[in-house]
């Protein structure tokens, strides 16, 4: 069991009342009241009335404690499913984003990641506990287009300065060279048009571009000073790391074009 004594603290509550403020609002906007109110309770108490049901994602992400220890045991004893699997891939893919509409502060996200991902890339991820009815821990291949979509997102995103100068995912760049490198040559091999046939190779070959030709800001955000620096300084920074990277021949093919300005 979880120990939820701290739900009862006044302080607490109080602190977890200013959090949900602003989700509340955000799920008023598409939820029916009935619906907004069971969540709200679910949010400061880790339960659920007689009567009432939640999706297991809902119980994962609205959960009034969000550590490890917490996640172990929210999916050993609180999921429903049948299809586990399915639904931890359906979250591990989703702590990948924007969490902060979840009420999780930074350190929590990060937290999150380390999780579910850790800082170096690895092909399958098995769950720390059973998950769901089937009492068995469940595992993933990792989908390596849907990771190079993640990466190719968040460059773009953090070079135009539509999100923090210290995104989680930047904290946790080692995952993401790591990712690179374990990317096989096939994922670079060209059609008819030039551009590598895969989806992750096609995603790559962008992040590469945003390196060796890196445009900061855009209409809606001037960057500037500090924010600036701070891009320019870690685009140098991944350029050195993916220059003297030992690439496979067609993903050098690639990064060779990048560096002379071809898109």
């Amino acid at each position: 069991m979880i120990d939820l004594s701290i739900t009862k603290d006044p302080e607490w509550i109080k602190r977890r009342e200013d959090l949900w403020k602003p989700v509340g609002e955000s799920l008023s906007e598409g939820l029916r009241k009935k619906e907004v109110e069971k969540i709200h309770h679910y949010f400061l108490t880790g339960s659920l009335r007689e009567g009432e049901e939640m999706s297991d994602g809902a119980k994962f992400y609205w959960f009034p404690i969000q550590t490890p220890e917490a996640w172990d045991y929210i999916f050993e004893h609180m999921f429903d499913t049948k299809d586990a699997a399915s639904e931890f891939e359906s979250i591990f893919y989703f702590q990948f984003g924007d969490m902060t509409g979840r009420a999780l502060d930074a350190n929590q996200e990060l937290a999150l990641w380390d999780y579910f991902a850790g800082e170096e890339f690895q092909p399958i991820v098995t769950s720390r506990v059973p998950v769901g009815k089937s009492a068995n821990k469940v595992s993933l291949n990792v989908d390596i287009g849907n990771i190079a979509a993640e990466f190719k997102l968040f460059m773009d995103r953090w070079n135009s300065g539509s999100c923090e100068d210290e995104p989680k995912w930047k904290k946790r760049i080692n995952y993401f060279i790591s990712f690179v490198t374990s990317l096989p040559d096939a994922s670079f091999i060209r059609r008819e048009d030039g551009k590598p046939s895969t989806r992750e190779g096609r995603c790559i070959k962008m992040v590469f571009n945003a390196v060796c030709n890196p445009v900061y800001g855009d209409d809606d955000h001037i960057l500037d000073g500090k924010n600036l620096e701070i891009r320019k300084n870690f685009t140098n920074y991944l350029f050195g790391v993916f220059d003297n990277m030992d690439m496979p021949p067609n993903m050098k093919s690639v990064w060779e074009e990048a560096k002379k300005g071809n898109k």
